[in-house]
């Protein structure tokens, strides 16, 4: 939910503040937004995707059954190869 509030805010912050928000124009506060705004895609990598984490709230909290994986195969059923 963090870094769905930090991208939302950066959205209000480039609504309120147009052309002002992607330069640094010298004004008090602009560059801070740039950052912020510049920065908020990575805010949804940084914890792990937003799709991960709600797959493992999913499975472990509400205990929901997994998804299915292709990725792993049980060891019983792995060749002598």
């Amino acid at each position: 939910m963090a870094s769905e509030l930090l991208t939302r805010t950066g959205q209000v912050a480039a609504e309120l503040m147009g052309a002002r928000i992607s330069a640094d124009t010298g004004e008090p506060g602009t560059f801070a937004w740039t950052q912020h705004l510049l920065g908020a895609p990575g805010y949804r990598l940084a914890g792990g995707t937003d799709q991960i984490q709600r797959n493992l709230i999913g499975e472990r909290v509400l205990k929901l059954p997994p998804e299915p994986r292709t990725d792993r195969v049980p060891f019983s059923q792995l060749s002598d190869n």
